[in-house]
């Protein structure tokens, strides 16, 4: 087979879509103090992080003060556009206003006592695109509970979110439905896209560690996929933030307990069947504040205590004994009596990691070149000014791909349906190809078209031949439309799926 070279240009163009173009929808951080009032101080409203063309700009504003306590999700749409973000409570649309329905997010003793400041709860929620469904989005969240004296999560729900609805502002098709109900650790939600490229594993460890209930969200909703056994027991009330590490391959978290000191957890994961292994757990002293994120080389672990932020290399063989200390704070305060410390993290699309500075400071910190070992990272301390914050989004990392040449490495045709039939030829898969069989040489091209009939690519058969090729690697997930004409023009119409 021979490819038009008039026909070369649109391909590339649709490499370097999907790789650059796509994948933006964490552009846009929410941020601002958790009260609900508008302030005439301007160190008191909403500050916004927008990321265009990964360069940090800040918007300020006054005039709107957020809800946002510790429990913080969003997301965009590919081009980098906010489209909704979530306190825990709500769900606002990118207008700022709560989306029909959108309101009553966990229900219970603890929404009460937080609906002045939004939910209060590390890494409570997090929005996930639904795949193979444009414009549907999940968010997953979890509740607060409690017995005397132990805090846990009884319900890890589902809101679903559609953005084609209420002229783009989106609504809430339906909200609170729980997925698990049994005795959970708070918040730590974060999520890992799938080998296929697709798909979207969400672990949820027991209350009392022992165990981790694995979810998975897949094209038919999200389920329990399996349990897997953990040889380690956490506090009963511990909550904090957990990470992904951006190539999928290791996962963290750090809590802070009632029992006076945090836990650490890391392990590697496999994203072909969601399973940890070489699993660790340490205790670091003292309750307080906490936060953790990865270098963007995979290669760093960093978590902040509060007072002190520290360094993990996973080329080390002991990653956690031979921890470096990385810096402590320098005693910074952005009002009397609100010291700016080492909390919640994230890594950004920049790839600069930027680090919450506790309850009200009006400063973010950032870690500069977090994959340089030790002090070379470039730790900046409260050098983003921002209103007074109390929050940091919490994110998956959406740039992460298919893991080629894994046993989930695939891309293919699923349940594919013949529209209308010519039985003078046959398509087969293999793998990144399509392979027509022509016995009478009849088929002289093929397009390949979107669900709305855009014309993606067209390939032209300029020698005849019983069997050509179509090397359909470049396409990104979705369903498109395979048409083969003969040299009378007769149409065969089929229809694939393609999914990573």
């Amino acid at each position: 087979m021979k490819l038009s070279y008039s026909y070369l240009l649109p391909i590339i163009l649709l490499i370097v879509w999907s790789e650059s173009y796509a994948q933006k929808e964490d552009y846009h951080w929410i941020l601002g103090y958790s009260g609900t009032i508008p302030s005439v101080d301007t160190n008191f409203g909403r500050a916004e992080l927008v990321f265009d063309d990964k360069v940090l700009k800040v918007k300020k504003t006054s005039e709107v003060v957020n809800k946002l306590n510790f429990t913080n999700a969003s997301i965009c749409d590919s081009t980098g556009s906010l489209l909704c973000y979530s306190n825990g409570l709500e769900v606002y649309n990118r207008y700022y206003h709560i989306m029909p329905n959108g309101d009553d997010l966990n229900p219970g003793e603890f929404a009460i006592s937080s609906e002045k400041v939004g939910y209060t709860q590390h890494g409570g929620a997090i929005f996930l695109p639904w795949p193979e469904h444009p414009q549907k989005y999940y968010l997953i969240h979890k509740t607060t509970d409690r017995v005397p004296f132990i805090w846990y999560s009884l319900n890890l729900f589902t809101t679903l979110i559609d953005m084609n609805l209420e002229a783009g502002a989106g609504d809430v098709i339906y909200k609170n439905k729980s997925i698990y109900a049994d005795s959970l650790i708070r918040g730590s939600i974060t999520a890992c896209r799938h080998a296929n490229g697709r798909d979207w594993w969400i672990p949820c460890f027991y209350y009392r560690g022992g165990k981790c209930f694995v979810f998975l969200l897949d094209p038919s909703g999200i389920r329990l996929h399996h349990v897997e056994d953990i040889p380690f027991e956490f506090s009963p009330s511990g909550n904090g933030q957990a990470q992904f590490s951006p190539d999928g391959s290791k996962y963290a978290f750090l809590h802070f307990c009632s029992q006076n000191y945090r836990e650490l957890f890391y392990a590697d994961f496999d994203r072909c069947n969601g399973v940890f292994s070489a699993m660790n757990y340490y205790t670091y002293p003292e309750f307080g504040l906490i936060g953790i994120a990865f270098s963007p080389n995979n290669r760093f672990l960093y978590f902040g205590t509060g007072n002190e932020l520290f360094q993990l290399d996973f080329q080390d063989n002991k990653p956690y004994d031979n921890r470096i200390k990385i810096d402590s704070i320098d005693g910074f305060q952005s009002f009397p009596g609100f010291t700016s410390y080492f909390h919640l993290m994230q890594l950004g699309p920049d790839d600069k990691i930027y680090i919450c500075n506790g309850r009200s400071p009006s400063y973010l910190s950032s870690i500069n070149s977090p994959d340089l070992k030790g002090k070379a990272c470039d730790v900046r301390q409260h050098n983003v000014s921002i209103v007074a914050n109390s929050t940091m989004p919490n994110f998956p990392y959406f740039r992460l791909g298919a893991l080629k040449g894994s046993s989930c490495d695939t891309i293919g045709l699923v349940g594919t349906t013949i529209i209308e039939k010519n039985n003078q030829c046959k398509i087969n898969y293999n793998r990144n190809i399509i392979e027509i069989e022509d016995p009478q040489q009849k088929i002289n091209a093929a397009i390949i078209y979107t669900i709305n009939g855009i014309e993606m690519n067209r390939y032209e058969f300029n020698q005849p031949s019983t069997q050509e090729t179509i090397n359909i690697e470049h396409l990104i997930n979705g369903i498109y439309f395979l048409e083969l004409k003969d040299k009378k023009g007769i149409k065969t119409i089929q229809k694939l799926i393609v999914q990573y």
